[in-house]
């Protein structure tokens, strides 16, 4: 089945005003055949929104997502979250399961952010070898007197 998806992008330098978000909550209420929606900041957060956070909307879920700029996987897997809410045809009323939502949505962004910790620290170890492995050349170079 085909769904349509409400997404919306802001360009803002600091957090994105409770004002857009209510727009954005309206636009999920006047569009009955949107099934979900994905609100996105470029470059700043969303006032009062964690990143990734999961709300029910109209009971259609949403996903809020910060600094896309910096990660647009982000929004991929957003997509993927919000598409596995809508094709599992679940109760989005039932409080209980909103919450495990909410939660859920926790642990993805815990997860991801210790990924991109774990990339950073690999990266930063590899440019040091490099470094090394580049001055033990142009050690051995300067031995043979060979410019390097």
């Amino acid at each position: 089945t085909d769904y349509k998806i409400l997404l919306e992008n802001k360009d803002y330098k600091s957090n994105v005003p409770k004002k857009e978000i209510e727009k954005f909550e309206r636009d999920m209420k006047t569009n009955p055949d949107v099934a979900a929606g994905i609100f996105m900041s470029n470059e700043s957060g969303i006032a009062k929104k964690e990143d990734f956070q999961i709300d029910i909307i109209y009971n259609k879920p949403v996903c809020y997502l910060h600094n896309t700029n910096k990660n647009i996987d982000k929004i991929k897997i957003a997509y993927d979250i919000v598409m596995a809410i809508v094709n599992s045809k679940i109760d989005l009323s039932n409080k209980e399961i909103i919450d495990n939502l909410n939660q859920t949505s926790s642990e993805i962004k815990r997860k991801i952010n210790k990924c991109r910790s774990q990339v950073e620290k690999f990266q930063k170890s590899i440019l040091e070898n490099i470094v090394d492995v580049d001055k033990m050349i142009f050690k051995v170079f300067s031995n043979f007197n060979i410019k390097y």
